[in-house]
């Protein structure tokens, strides 16, 4: 039986072979080049509106040093005086992070920076939040009930602007800043959106809100922008703002001898705004400790006058 052998493809062949592969194939998309372009196009078209009109999200963080204080008069009467406060305990680490996670310490950071109000700016075809804008702001009266889960659109003219009031969620409710709870309206039940007109300066006056728009120093500036054809606000309550940001602080620890590095971090898309919570954040935790600190002299003093009083006796 003749043997029978297969005949190797030499390289220069398997070479040819694909190359002409590679050569149909490009000849077939050099046909339907018009798809194609068209295909770019659009594809360009797309990021470019996706860049252009999508905010930024920036993570902001801070560290605060966390040290573990002793009492000093605690070893003199032989650790009696623990207090339970944190200091030199071995959670002091996760006390801290409970405190800044609170809803308490939260609502007095929002109280503290007063942000009760959240404002727009609108474009052509998308509304962005901006934070102390220059061209205006709004002053509303603390003692006054305020609207919350309506927008007020604000159409500026040189002299007078448009408002607009529309319902934006499911229910409104009225909030009373200065007593920091939702109040019980009866116009809630008859609310209905509507538009006028105000003078700048004008306090608006209205059973479910009050306020005034002025202008900022570059209203001029954005008359004259084309981008940008309005604003708009809502109002925020304190408990709103406070379980934002329990629900999107992050922290981390990295714990030492005696001391502690706390990092936190909050993301966003305004990051002076990000940042000036986390300074007052911080700003209220040392706030929180001078407390605890000057409790524990105070409880510290009363515990020794009645040991004191207790030895005159005996």
């Amino acid at each position: 039986m003749p043997d029978q052998r297969n005949t190797p493809v030499s390289p220069q062949v398997s070479d040819e072979i694909t190359l002409r592969d590679i050569l149909d194939t490009f000849r077939g998309l050099l046909a339907h080049w018009p798809v194609l372009l068209l295909s770019v196009c659009l594809g360009l078209a797309v990021a470019f509106v996706f860049n252009r009109y999508t905010a930024d999200t920036y993570k902001v963080t801070a560290t605060v040093a966390v040290e573990e204080t002793e009492n000093p008069l605690a070893s003199s009467i032989d650790g009696m005086l623990n207090l339970g406060l944190g200091f030199g305990g071995n959670g002091i680490v996760d006390t801290r992070i409970a405190v800044l996670k609170s809803f308490a310490h939260n609502v007095r950071v929002a109280r503290n920076l007063n942000h009760g109000v959240i404002l727009f700016n609108k474009g052509r075809l998308n509304k962005r939040e901006v934070y102390q804008p220059e061209h205006f702001f709004v002053e509303f009266d603390r003692t006054h009930d305020q609207l919350l889960g309506a927008e007020f659109s604000l159409v500026f003219n040189e002299n007078a602007y448009a408002l607009e009031v529309s319902q934006v969620a499911d229910k409104l409710t009225a909030y009373n800043f200065s007593k920091e709870e939702e109040m019980k309206a009866p116009d809630l039940d008859t609310f209905t959106p509507g538009s006028s007109e105000h003078a700048y300066n004008e306090w608006v006056e209205h059973p479910l809100y009050r306020f005034r728009v002025l202008k900022g120093p570059k209203f001029k500036e954005f008359l004259t922008d084309q981008t940008a054809t309005a604003s708009s606000f809502k109002f925020q309550s304190f408990g709103q703002l406070a379980s934002w940001v329990i629900d999107n602080l992050k922290t981390q620890s990295n714990e030492k001898q005696q001391s502690s590095l706390l990092t936190l971090e909050l993301e966003g898309h305004l990051i002076q705004k990000l940042a000036d919570y986390l300074n007052a954040s911080v700003d209220e935790l040392q706030a929180y400790e001078l407390r605890e600190k000057n409790l524990m002299a105070v409880n510290t003093i009363e515990f020794i006058d009645s040991q004191l009083v207790e030895i005159e006796y005996d």
